[in-house]
């Protein structure tokens, strides 16, 4: 948008009267001087609009503050605040130069400024995609004083938004996480003891503990023996392996899959936080692309955030090869191994055959599988042409390839997830708590 004075609609319906009483003076010759000096009148107030108008310019300052965590898919608020210099009002729409992910429902308001005032608009403001965006301007639509013109004008600036995933935005997995950490509090009240590492509390030296374990410090202040007990540790390991190659592009409701992948990380790795599991990640795509040692407690919700927050599908085949020797690699205990990914087909099948194979025997491994909607939407058509009879035929074979696939996964014993995207979180949630208990 350049900077620029217009005309409003209103003026084009003033001139209509000069020019109609100039069509009638072909008939009424009278009328043509009266014509023209209701054009003049028009022209003289659109110049003293101009005159006495602010300019929206040089006495109107702009200042933009954002949110340092500006969640992903969420409304996140925002303040512009607005100091006028001017003697008049101003009255004004405003609009950011970010693309068209970000949602521009707040440009609809129209904002009023009083003269000398200093005013601070509160509006919400969505992204869409996750990843580094800079404001580089605020666009200015402003109404002249007397409503005749409108004005153009561009605010520079020089802004950064890091629009990060979001816990939020699957309130209903929270729920099952929090209700499910509440139900694993009350199981823990009768806790294991024995060769663990996890300090517990002290108490009165039994005939038969171990002189080792007796805490010599604490015997002397009591003046009799006193044993230190430790608690088994029981926490879990949790390696997250996420695909963002080409078949993760795929957008339903206005999200890829990656994204429905990224937020079930999310919520796992804070579920995982709360009952004292690691977590780490590796992002794959024809290379690795990223990758996160095992961490624990809520620092991991922050590193995952971090990490994933500009991760960005590619539109190369992923290299299956590779990720599955750099997991395999950094496994130096029994661990849960979560796999996110999409329709596995014949080229990469015998790849995860050959590593899930492997990694099975010491390890659990949840594989799970976004659903492209597209394909099974085409194999349930109804046909009413010939070029449906193909489509049909083609996804209803993708559909039969798939299932013959993760059937033979399972009888590998991986416990496979195949579900539509939206219901992938809520259900790696419902495993996890399931693997968690029969650890």
């Amino acid at each position: 948008m350049r900077n620029g004075i217009t005309p409003r609609k209103k003026v084009f319906f003033l001139f209509l009267l000069p020019l109609l009483l100039i069509v009638a003076s072909f008939w009424v010759k009278s009328l043509l001087p009266a014509a023209f000096i209701l054009d003049g009148i028009i022209l003289i107030a659109i110049l003293i609009d101009l005159a006495i108008s602010p300019g929206y310019k040089k006495d109107l300052k702009l200042d933009l503050e954002i949110p340092k965590g500006f969640a992903v898919h969420t409304e996140n608020s925002c303040t512009l605040k607005i100091q006028n210099r001017n003697r008049f009002p101003l009255k004004f729409h405003f609009l950011l130069d970010l693309d068209v992910c970000f949602k521009r429902d707040y440009g609809k308001e129209l904002i009023r400024v009083y003269p000398k005032d200093i005013y601070e608009h509160k509006f919400k403001l969505t992204g869409n995609r996750r990843g580094d965006f800079r404001v580089k301007n605020i666009f200015i639509k402003g109404v002249s004083l007397l409503g005749l013109l409108t004005f153009y004008r561009k605010f520079p600036m020089d802004l950064l938004i890091q629009v990060s995933p979001s816990l939020s935005f699957h309130s209903s997995s929270l729920k099952l996480v929090q209700k499910e950490i509440r139900r694993s509090e009350g199981s823990h009240k009768n806790r294991v003891f024995g060769d663990g590492t996890n300090f517990e509390m002290l108490r009165d030296y039994i005939k038969g503990d171990e002189y080792s374990r007796i805490d010599w410090k604490a015997s002397a202040r009591r003046k009799k023996p006193v044993t230190r007990i430790y608690r088994i540790e029981n926490s879990l390991d949790i390696s997250i392996l996420l695909d963002s190659g080409r078949l993760m592009a795929t957008e339903i409701e206005g999200m890829s899959m990656l994204d429905y992948a990224i937020h079930a990380s999310l919520i796992l790795s804070y579920a995982a936080a709360k009952n004292n599991d690691r977590v780490s990640l590796t992002v794959f795509g024809k290379d690795i692309i990223r990758s996160i040692p095992k961490t624990k407690d809520m620092k991991v919700v922050k590193k995952m955030k971090a990490a994933l927050s500009d991760i960005q599908y590619d539109f190369y085949e992923s290299d299956y090869q590779t990720a599955f020797s750099f997991l395999q690699s950094s496994l130096n205990k029994r661990s849960l191994i979560v796999i996110f990914s999409d329709m596995i087909d014949d080229s990469n099948s015998k790849i995860y055959y050959k590593h899930l194979s492997l990694i099975k025997k010491n390890h659990m491994v949840l594989l799970v599988l976004l659903r492209d909607k597209t394909i099974f939407e085409l194999a349930d058509q109804k046909i009413d042409s010939s070029k449906a009879i193909y489509l049909k035929a083609a996804a209803a074979d993708m559909a039969l390839r798939r299932s013959k696939t993760i059937a033979g996964l399972r009888k590998l014993g991986v416990e496979v997830l195949d579900l539509f995207p939206e219901k992938v979180s809520m259900a790696v949630i419902d495993s996890y708590f399931y693997f968690k208990r029969s650890w």
